[in-house]
């Protein structure tokens, strides 16, 4: 803006600038405010505003990740804005998550709607409900799970998705049974899930060479040893459509947790 501008416009500027900061803080905690798209004098007054007064400092992103993350919530006021903050910092990490376990944390965002839903009108009893939450399922859930069922993390990603894909036949038959909210799942279910993933995790680390992730004549190795395996061990137990069903999120989660060796 090359001529005057007066005092209400700046000021107005600077108090847009911090809504815009903020929102991006709260809302897209992994992500950088952007003003690129802003002239050079417009970005002068935003910087300038924003790092005055510890500003910027105030409306800095709250996340799981960080080490001070109880200090940060405890400079929060209320028990909505503790609430929300907590909300939107399991709702990060659970999408930062979501292509190592997608069947774990994909009932993790369904509990945490669950829990919004429910607490809709209650503050206080929705930040308890939260804190629990994270604690328990956010932070070391799927560790805890995983070490439940003598699986690795890898292991444990593969195991859920081959427990899903099992269950689906039976769930679409009716016959899996539900009692207050739970699904009983019978034991054979989750020791061939278990069998079959540490299969799958043996077979891609055993078979791992240099770049199998982008080549694909290297990726299409592996995901004929995964197959083979399926059918050679377990074509008693899985029907061929199923097994064909597992190839494609297995191999995905195999490149995902094995792009590297460890």
């Amino acid at each position: 803006m090359p001529g005057h501008v007066s005092t209400d416009n700046t000021n107005d500027l600077r108090w847009l600038s911090y809504i815009r900061a903020a929102a991006k803080a709260r809302f897209e905690p992994d992500t950088e405010l952007d003003i690129s798209d802003c002239g050079e004098k417009v970005r002068q007054i935003i910087n300038d505003h924003l790092t005055s007064y510890g500003v910027e400092q105030w409306i800095k992103p709250i996340t799981l990740f960080d080490k001070d993350y109880k200090k940060k919530l405890e400079t929060l006021k209320s028990d909505e804005a503790i609430a929300s903050s907590m909300e939107h910092a399991a709702k990060h990490v659970i999408n930062v998550k979501m292509s190592d376990n997608p069947v774990y944390y994909t009932s993790l965002l369904e509990k945490l709607q669950q829990i919004l839903d429910e607490t809709k009108n209650d503050w206080t009893e929705r930040k308890k409900q939260l804190e629990e939450f994270i604690n328990n399922d956010v932070k070391m859930g799927e560790t805890e799970e995983a070490e439940a069922l003598g699986l690795t993390n890898k292991e444990y990603a593969f195991f859920e998705i081959i427990k899903k894909h099992l269950l689906e036949p039976d769930e679409a038959a009716g016959s899996k049974a539900k009692e207050a909210s739970e699904v009983y799942i019978s034991q054979d279910i989750l020791d061939l899930s278990k069998d079959i993933a540490q299969n799958v995790a043996d077979i891609v680390a055993n078979t791992w060479v240099i770049d199998w992730t982008t080549n694909p004549t290297k990726t299409a190795d592996i995901e004929r040893s995964i197959f083979m395996m399926l059918t050679s061990k377990y074509f008693k137990q899985i029907k061929m459509d199923v097994r064909k069903q597992l190839i494609t999120p297995l191999l995905h989660l195999a490149k995902k947790h094995f792009a590297t060796r460890d």
